[in-house]
């Protein structure tokens, strides 16, 4: 391994750890999958660890023995470690305890998000110490407690050995001591406080040499080492004017998910603290990685739904960049720019769902659906996050189920005039706790053709989290990546989609917010979507979920050709799109287009078709979009009724997601001229 592709050093001090140095190696190297090195640091040449090392060094390659020259004990040997370590961050580890191991790449999540210095607690936060001596526990949990309140320590556990940090800043908190024991972890806790480092803290569960092993605790001694630094730790807190009073905190128990080391609601609260959720995308907006490369650029666009009445038709229109990225660490496309919400959203938002009846089979079909599959009782709570007018919220009443959404444009308004409980509001931690107090826990939350829409979407997963019941289920869907790259659906590209899902980044959103992926599914709203349940903690998944999982592999969809491949066919769909309509006007024929959807505006102002092409388009009769005109393009849009009076020579099919439903139903009702399809591939119908 290159010392330039190596981000972790783990420093392991040993003192006769040979009985559990084998499992902890072992654990370390399978939970630890960034680019690392671990480096046992042993006194003497007859430790028992070290022949027990030389064997494990040949199946891991990363593994490495320093002789500790320094001196004997844990300070030298952690001044021998930093010495030869070749990582980016630093992380202290102990060779007897097996769990604590789990939590290394949280800690490293915390420095990725800002951490300099990090610290695992077993005493506060669901962390927990099983184990070991009995006098020990008892002195070191009532010891971080007195110098918690005493010197006013933002660590709880200043005296654990699970310490990580930048190696750069390892000058900057030197230390003094020359302790035989892991007092001096206590010296860098207190020292970081001093150095104003940022700080985060991870729980830990700690079960001391499970596996055997003789320890080498003295009362005494330990005693003696600490009450020093205990002392002299108060003094230095109370006394510094400056020092560091915040820290970065995990705060769920880490027996939730041992198997993962997961990251918890609070982890990705501080996260998004620390992150910009407007303007520019600079790290991915699931796993936080700085990994993104370009996908593909539609220019700048006015948001999609940010129709101009004829008084603002001549003002000016502002746009915002409108390109797709990729993360190459967990998968996820994205925008690589965020506009503001209530930009995006604002409150005459001009859209219904019940305009759609494609949209209301599809709801009726997922009410009936939870019902059935998760056995829900007469008067449970259903939550729709997104509600809009309450059209999935009604198949839910009628079926007797208690209802309230969460909408914040006035077409919330609709939805309570109907009888659908409404909150106008954002939903957030606030928003679930109003409900919960008053309805409360959910047995149902839902988030159809929302959930990649809202910007800090672990502040969604916190909402959820605290207002679905224990048992209950988390029902998302959005448009599927793999159908917007295999039928070309580029116009599902604006400002509002900010995440386009396959199942594999979503498995990993849902776990880092300590939910379980338990069933997929592919479904045809909205020209192709995945619908996704998930619930808390850890459980099993559907067969389903691993089929999909494998077709997504087979689909190439994590593969930077395929995206090439995508950018090819839209850039040559562009072309072929305007000649054909451009052919079609120097025959001196009509055309309209027939509908108006969000998605029409990426299409329509990404290939250049303005009015001078394309003279209306035209809406079902009550759409709050009929008198308005489309952003950018300027297009004005009409009472579709007037399509069969004018009976113009083509047709643009702008929801050609529901082409053929659509071209049945224009026939039907005494529409003559031909159809033009614009995607995949522009054509000509009769």
């Amino acid at each position: 391994m290159q010392e330039s592709t190596i981000k972790l050093s783990l420093l392991m001090p040993v003192r006769n750890d040979g009985a559990s140095i084998r499992v902890v190696l072992r654990v370390i190297e399978a939970i630890v999958t960034l680019p690392h090195e671990v480096l046992v640091i042993y006194d003497f040449s007859d430790d028992t660890t070290v022949p027990v090392v030389r064997k494990l060094q040949q199946q891991y390659r990363n593994v490495h023995l320093i002789h500790n020259t320094f001196g004997k004990g844990v300070s030298n040997a952690l001044r021998a470690g930093v010495g030869h370590a070749r990582g980016k961050y630093i992380a202290i580890c102990t060779a007897d305890e097996i769990i604590p191991s789990l939590t290394i790449t949280d800690m490293v999540t915390l420095m990725d998000a800002g951490c300099e210095f990090v610290s695992a607690t077993r005493y506060a936060h669901g962390g927990r110490r099983y184990g070991g001596s009995r006098i020990q526990f008892v002195f070191s949990w009532i010891g971080n407690k007195i110098f918690q309140l005493l010197s006013g320590s933002v660590l709880t556990d200043c005296t654990t050995g699970y310490k990580a940090f930048k190696k750069s800043i390892f000058e900057k908190i030197a230390i003094d001591s020359q302790a035989f024991s892991w007092s001096v972890a206590f010296e860098l806790a207190v020292k970081a406080q001093i150095a104003r480092l940022k700080l985060g803290e991870v729980p830990i569960i700690s079960i001391d040499r499970l596996y055997g092993g003789q320890s080498s605790f003295s009362l005494w001694r330990w005693l003696k080492e600490y009450f020093v630094w205990f002392l002299w730790g108060i003094w230095e807190l109370r006394s510094a004017k400056n020092r560091q009073k915040n820290v970065m905190r995990l705060t769920k128990s880490m027996n939730q998910n041992q198997e993962t080391g997961p990251a918890t609601m609070n982890k990705q609260k501080e996260i998004s603290q620390n992150h910009s959720l407007l303007g520019r995308v600079t790290r991915c907006q699931i796993c936080q990685e700085g990994n993104l490369v370009p996908v593909l650029s539609l220019g700048h666009h006015p948001p999609a739904h940010s129709h101009l009445t004829r008084e603002t038709l001549h003002q000016p229109e502002t746009t915002y960049p409108l390109a797709l990225c990729r993360c190459t660490a967990c998968g996820l496309v994205q925008l690589d720019y965020i506009a503001p919400p209530e930009i995006v959203f604002y409150p005459d938002y001009p859209y219904q769902t019940g305009m759609t009846q494609m949209l209301i089979r599809n709801f009726q079909s997922l009410a009936a659906k939870l019902a059935d599959s998760y056995n829900l009782k007469e008067r449970d709570l259903v939550v729709d996050i997104g509600s809009n007018d309450g059209s999935l919220l009604r198949c839910f009443k009628d079926k007797g189920f208690n209802v309230v959404g969460i909408e914040p444009t006035n077409v919330a308004k609709i939805a309570i005039e109907n009888g659908i409980p409404t909150l106008q509001e954002f939903f957030n931690e606030h928003t679930a706790r109003a409900i919960r107090n008053e309805h409360g826990p959910a047995a149902v939350i839902t988030a159809t053709n929302v959930f990649a829409h809202i910007a800090d979407v672990f502040e969604v997963m916190r909402g959820v989290d605290f207002l679905l019941s224990d048992d209950g289920v988390f029902v998302s869907e959005s448009q599927y990546l793999v159908d917007i790259l295999q039928k070309l659906e580029f116009d599902t590209i604006y400002h509002e989609h900010l995440r386009y899902y396959s199942l594999k980044p979503l498995i990993e959103l849902f776990r880092m917010a300590d939910f379980t992926v338990v069933d997929a599914e592919r479904i045809e709203a909205a020209g192709g979507s995945i619908r996704v349940y998930a619930m808390k903690g850890r459980r099993s998944a559907s067969e389903r979920v691993a089929a999909l999982l494998a077709e997504e592999e087979n689909a190439g969809i994590y593969k930077e050709e395929t995206f090439r491949e995508f950018a090819r066919r839209v850039a040559i769909a562009k072309q072929e799109l305007l000649e054909l309509l451009l052919e079609c006007k120097k025959k001196g024929g009509l055309i309209v287009g027939i509908g108006a959807p969000c998605r029409s505006n990426s299409l329509l102002n990404f290939v250049k078709i303005a009015s001078d092409i394309v003279e209306y388009a035209a809406e079902r009769s009550g759409s709050p979009k009929i008198g308005l005109f489309s952003p950018g393009a300027h297009i004005p849009i009409y009472d579709e009724e007037r399509i069969f009076s004018d009976q113009p020579q083509y047709a643009l099919i702008l929801s050609w997601h529901i082409g053929d439903e659509l071209m049945r139903i224009f026939r039907n009702k005494g529409f003559r001229g031909k159809f033009i399809m614009p995607l995949p591939r522009p054509r000509l119908l009769e």
